[in-house]
Protein backbone atom coordinates (compact mmCIF):
# COMPACT_ATOMS: atom_id res chain seq x y z
CA UNK A 1 0.00 0.00 0.00
CA UNK A 2 1.38 3.40 -1.00
CA UNK A 3 0.53 4.94 2.36
CA UNK A 4 2.73 2.38 4.10
CA UNK A 5 5.60 3.30 1.79
CA UNK A 6 5.03 6.95 2.64
CA UNK A 7 5.36 6.17 6.36
CA UNK A 8 8.60 4.30 5.62
CA UNK A 9 9.99 7.28 3.70
CA UNK A 10 8.99 9.66 6.49
CA UNK A 11 10.76 7.38 8.97
CA UNK A 12 14.00 7.91 7.08
CA UNK A 13 13.45 11.66 7.15
CA UNK A 14 12.73 11.50 10.89
CA UNK A 15 16.24 10.24 11.58
CA UNK A 16 17.64 13.70 10.82
CA UNK A 17 14.55 15.94 10.95
CA UNK A 18 12.14 14.45 13.50
CA UNK A 19 9.95 17.52 13.95
CA UNK A 20 9.39 18.02 10.21
CA UNK A 21 8.64 14.33 9.70
CA UNK A 22 6.25 14.23 12.64
CA UNK A 23 4.44 17.33 11.40
CA UNK A 24 4.08 15.78 7.94
CA UNK A 25 2.57 12.61 9.38
CA UNK A 26 0.30 14.29 11.94
CA UNK A 27 -0.83 17.22 9.77
CA UNK A 28 -0.99 15.62 6.34
CA UNK A 29 -0.42 11.92 5.76
CA UNK A 30 -2.83 10.58 8.36
CA UNK A 31 -5.64 12.59 6.75
CA UNK A 32 -5.03 10.71 3.51
CA UNK A 33 -5.93 7.41 5.14
CA UNK A 34 -8.71 9.18 7.03
CA UNK A 35 -10.24 10.02 3.65
CA UNK A 36 -10.08 6.36 2.64
CA UNK A 37 -11.78 5.44 5.90
CA UNK A 38 -14.70 7.72 5.06
CA UNK A 39 -15.39 6.14 1.67
CA UNK A 40 -14.35 2.46 2.01
CA UNK A 41 -16.20 0.09 4.39
CA UNK A 42 -14.77 -3.12 5.85
CA UNK A 43 -11.20 -2.08 5.06
CA UNK A 44 -9.74 -2.49 8.55
CA UNK A 45 -7.13 -5.14 7.72
CA UNK A 46 -5.60 -2.91 5.05
CA UNK A 47 -4.58 -0.39 7.70
CA UNK A 48 -2.60 -2.90 9.77
CA UNK A 49 0.63 -2.47 7.71
CA UNK A 50 0.34 1.30 8.12
CA UNK A 51 0.08 1.09 11.89
CA UNK A 52 2.89 -1.48 12.00
CA UNK A 53 5.15 0.89 10.04
CA UNK A 54 4.27 3.75 12.39
CA UNK A 55 5.01 1.67 15.49
CA UNK A 56 8.05 -0.22 14.28
CA UNK A 57 9.79 2.40 12.12
CA UNK A 58 8.41 5.90 12.52
CA UNK A 59 8.29 6.37 16.29
CA UNK A 60 11.71 4.76 16.91
CA UNK A 61 13.16 7.14 14.29
CA UNK A 62 11.49 10.20 15.82
CA UNK A 63 12.58 9.38 19.38
CA UNK A 64 15.90 7.79 18.32
CA UNK A 65 15.18 4.90 20.67
CA UNK A 66 12.94 1.96 21.42
CA UNK A 67 9.24 2.51 22.11
CA UNK A 68 7.23 0.49 24.63
CA UNK A 69 3.78 -0.97 23.96
CA UNK A 70 2.28 1.48 26.47
CA UNK A 71 3.81 4.38 24.55
CA UNK A 72 2.44 3.02 21.27
CA UNK A 73 -1.07 3.19 22.73
CA UNK A 74 -0.40 6.57 24.34
CA UNK A 75 0.84 8.17 21.10
CA UNK A 76 -2.52 7.50 19.39
CA UNK A 77 -4.20 9.93 21.79
CA UNK A 78 -4.56 13.66 21.00
CA UNK A 79 -1.71 15.88 22.15
CA UNK A 80 -4.00 17.56 24.69
CA UNK A 81 -4.47 14.15 26.34
CA UNK A 82 -0.78 13.35 26.52
CA UNK A 83 -0.45 11.65 23.15
CA UNK A 84 1.16 12.57 19.84
CA UNK A 85 -2.08 13.01 17.89
CA UNK A 86 -1.51 10.22 15.36
CA UNK A 87 -4.60 8.00 15.41
CA UNK A 88 -4.48 4.25 14.96
CA UNK A 89 -6.30 3.74 11.62
CA UNK A 90 -7.30 0.20 12.54
CA UNK A 91 -9.21 1.47 15.58
CA UNK A 92 -10.86 4.46 13.90
CA UNK A 93 -11.91 2.89 10.60
CA UNK A 94 -15.43 1.73 11.51
CA UNK A 95 -16.42 4.88 13.41
CA UNK A 96 -15.10 7.17 10.67
CA UNK A 97 -17.02 5.35 7.93
CA UNK A 98 -20.24 5.27 9.97
CA UNK A 99 -19.94 9.01 10.60
CA UNK A 100 -19.32 9.73 6.92
CA UNK A 101 -22.33 7.64 5.94
CA UNK A 102 -24.52 9.52 8.40
CA UNK A 103 -23.13 12.84 7.16
CA UNK A 104 -24.13 12.14 3.57
CA UNK A 105 -27.41 10.29 4.10
CA UNK A 106 -29.56 13.26 3.05
CA UNK A 107 -27.58 13.73 -0.16
CA UNK A 108 -27.75 10.02 -0.98
CA UNK A 109 -31.52 9.94 -0.41
CA UNK A 110 -31.96 13.03 -2.60
CA UNK A 111 -29.91 11.49 -5.42
CA UNK A 112 -31.98 8.30 -5.21
CA UNK A 113 -35.13 10.40 -5.42
CA UNK A 114 -36.34 9.30 -2.01
CA UNK A 115 -36.67 12.84 -0.66
CA UNK A 116 -36.24 16.49 -1.50
CA UNK A 117 -32.79 17.79 -0.63
CA UNK A 118 -32.71 20.42 2.11
CA UNK A 119 -29.56 22.38 2.89
CA UNK A 120 -30.67 23.09 6.44
CA UNK A 121 -31.49 19.44 7.14
CA UNK A 122 -28.16 18.42 5.64
CA UNK A 123 -26.28 20.85 7.90
CA UNK A 124 -28.13 19.59 10.96
CA UNK A 125 -27.44 15.98 9.99
CA UNK A 126 -23.70 16.69 9.56
CA UNK A 127 -23.51 18.51 12.87
CA UNK A 128 -25.25 15.69 14.74
CA UNK A 129 -23.05 13.02 13.14
CA UNK A 130 -19.87 14.95 13.94
CA UNK A 131 -21.03 15.44 17.51
CA UNK A 132 -21.69 11.71 17.92
CA UNK A 133 -18.24 10.85 16.55
CA UNK A 134 -16.60 13.39 18.84
CA UNK A 135 -18.33 11.87 21.87
CA UNK A 136 -17.28 8.36 20.86
CA UNK A 137 -13.67 9.40 20.33
CA UNK A 138 -13.65 11.41 23.55
CA UNK A 139 -14.91 8.48 25.61
CA UNK A 140 -12.51 6.04 23.94
CA UNK A 141 -9.60 8.43 24.51
CA UNK A 142 -10.43 8.89 28.18
CA UNK A 143 -10.70 5.13 28.69
CA UNK A 144 -7.42 4.51 26.88
CA UNK A 145 -5.58 7.23 28.84
CA UNK A 146 -6.81 5.79 32.13
CA UNK A 147 -5.79 2.30 31.07
CA UNK A 148 -2.31 3.36 29.90
CA UNK A 149 -1.59 5.50 32.97
CA UNK A 150 -2.37 2.55 35.22
CA UNK A 151 0.46 0.55 33.63
CA UNK A 152 3.14 3.26 33.77
CA UNK A 153 5.69 3.87 36.50
CA UNK A 154 4.89 6.76 38.90
CA UNK A 155 7.41 9.22 37.41
CA UNK A 156 6.21 8.73 33.83
CA UNK A 157 2.59 8.89 34.97
CA UNK A 158 3.29 12.16 36.77
CA UNK A 159 5.01 13.67 33.72
CA UNK A 160 2.10 12.83 31.41
CA UNK A 161 -0.51 13.93 33.94
CA UNK A 162 1.33 17.23 34.30
CA UNK A 163 1.30 17.77 30.51
CA UNK A 164 -2.41 17.05 30.35
CA UNK A 165 -3.31 19.15 33.38
CA UNK A 166 -1.24 22.18 32.43
CA UNK A 167 -2.45 22.10 28.80
CA UNK A 168 1.14 22.58 27.67
CA UNK A 169 1.09 20.64 24.41
CA UNK A 170 0.68 23.44 21.88
CA UNK A 171 4.40 23.34 21.03
CA UNK A 172 3.87 19.82 19.70
CA UNK A 173 1.00 20.69 17.37
CA UNK A 174 2.33 23.86 15.71
CA UNK A 175 3.90 23.77 12.27
CA UNK A 176 7.72 24.06 12.41
CA UNK A 177 7.83 27.46 10.71
CA UNK A 178 11.31 28.97 10.90
CA UNK A 179 10.00 32.52 10.42
CA UNK A 180 8.22 32.31 13.79
CA UNK A 181 11.06 30.34 15.45
CA UNK A 182 8.83 27.28 15.82
CA UNK A 183 11.37 24.98 14.18
CA UNK A 184 13.44 22.88 16.57
CA UNK A 185 16.67 21.07 15.90
CA UNK A 186 16.65 17.27 16.09
CA UNK A 187 18.23 17.40 19.56
CA UNK A 188 15.84 20.08 20.84
CA UNK A 189 12.77 18.22 19.59
CA UNK A 190 13.88 14.88 21.02
CA UNK A 191 14.86 16.43 24.35
CA UNK A 192 11.43 18.06 24.55
CA UNK A 193 9.79 14.70 23.92
CA UNK A 194 12.06 13.13 26.55
CA UNK A 195 10.87 15.69 29.10
CA UNK A 196 7.24 15.17 28.07
CA UNK A 197 7.37 11.38 28.48
CA UNK A 198 10.06 11.14 31.16
CA UNK A 199 12.50 9.37 28.88
CA UNK A 200 16.30 9.57 29.23
CA UNK A 201 17.90 12.58 27.57
CA UNK A 202 19.93 11.67 24.50
CA UNK A 203 23.65 12.44 24.48
CA UNK A 204 23.52 13.54 28.13
CA UNK A 205 26.80 13.32 30.10
CA UNK A 206 27.14 10.72 32.83
CA UNK A 207 28.23 13.34 35.37
CA UNK A 208 27.53 17.04 35.86
CA UNK A 209 30.40 19.19 34.61
CA UNK A 210 29.76 21.67 37.41
CA UNK A 211 29.63 19.57 40.56
CA UNK A 212 30.46 16.03 39.40
CA UNK A 213 27.23 14.43 40.62
CA UNK A 214 25.23 11.99 38.51
CA UNK A 215 23.56 13.86 35.68
CA UNK A 216 19.83 13.51 35.01
CA UNK A 217 16.89 15.78 34.21
CA UNK A 218 16.23 16.68 37.84
CA UNK A 219 19.86 17.52 38.49
CA UNK A 220 20.06 19.59 35.30
CA UNK A 221 17.20 21.77 36.53
CA UNK A 222 18.47 22.08 40.12
CA UNK A 223 22.28 22.33 39.97
CA UNK A 224 23.53 25.82 40.82
CA UNK A 225 27.09 25.22 39.72
CA UNK A 226 26.67 24.19 36.11
CA UNK A 227 24.75 27.28 35.01
CA UNK A 228 21.37 25.80 34.09
CA UNK A 229 19.47 27.79 36.72
CA UNK A 230 20.84 31.15 35.57
CA UNK A 231 20.42 30.05 31.95
CA UNK A 232 16.68 29.55 32.45
CA UNK A 233 16.49 32.93 34.16
CA UNK A 234 18.33 34.62 31.29
CA UNK A 235 16.13 33.00 28.67
CA UNK A 236 13.02 34.47 30.30
CA UNK A 237 14.73 37.86 30.60
CA UNK A 238 15.81 37.82 26.96
CA UNK A 239 12.33 36.79 25.77
CA UNK A 240 10.76 39.70 27.69
CA UNK A 241 13.43 42.04 26.34
CA UNK A 242 12.80 40.97 22.75
CA UNK A 243 9.05 41.55 23.13
CA UNK A 244 9.57 44.92 24.82
CA UNK A 245 11.98 46.05 22.09
CA UNK A 246 9.17 45.72 19.55
CA UNK A 247 7.33 48.53 21.35
CA UNK A 248 9.98 50.57 23.17
CA UNK A 249 13.26 51.93 21.82
CA UNK A 250 15.51 52.02 24.89
CA UNK A 251 15.46 48.43 26.16
CA UNK A 252 18.69 47.60 28.03
CA UNK A 253 19.73 44.21 29.37
CA UNK A 254 21.54 44.19 32.71
CA UNK A 255 21.67 47.97 33.25
CA UNK A 256 23.89 49.16 36.11
CA UNK A 257 21.68 50.70 38.76
CA UNK A 258 24.50 51.54 41.16
CA UNK A 259 28.25 51.42 40.65
CA UNK A 260 30.40 49.32 42.93
CA UNK A 261 31.79 51.01 46.05
CA UNK A 262 35.21 49.54 46.71
CA UNK A 263 35.75 51.64 49.81
CA UNK A 264 32.70 50.18 51.48
CA UNK A 265 33.12 46.76 49.90
CA UNK A 266 29.79 46.97 48.12
CA UNK A 267 29.38 45.29 44.71
CA UNK A 268 27.65 46.99 41.85
CA UNK A 269 23.87 46.71 41.65
CA UNK A 270 22.78 45.36 38.27
CA UNK A 271 19.13 44.96 37.19
CA UNK A 272 17.84 42.36 34.76
CA UNK A 273 16.11 44.64 32.32
CA UNK A 274 15.45 48.32 31.77
CA UNK A 275 12.40 49.29 29.72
Amino acid sequence: MELTNSVVRLSKVAESQPQAAFSALAKSLQFEWSYLQRILPNFDDEYVPIQDAVNQMFWPAVFAGTISNQEHHLFTLPARMGGMGVRNPVETSKVTFATSRADTSNIVDAIKGCKQFSTSNHSIQMSEAASRMHKIFQQNDEDKLTSVLATLDPNTRRAITRSVGSKSSSWLTVLPIALHHFDLSATEFRDSLALRYHRPLLKAPANCDGCGDDFNMTHALDCRKAGFVIQRHNEVRDALGDLASLVYKDVIREPIVQEANDACGLPSLVADLSI
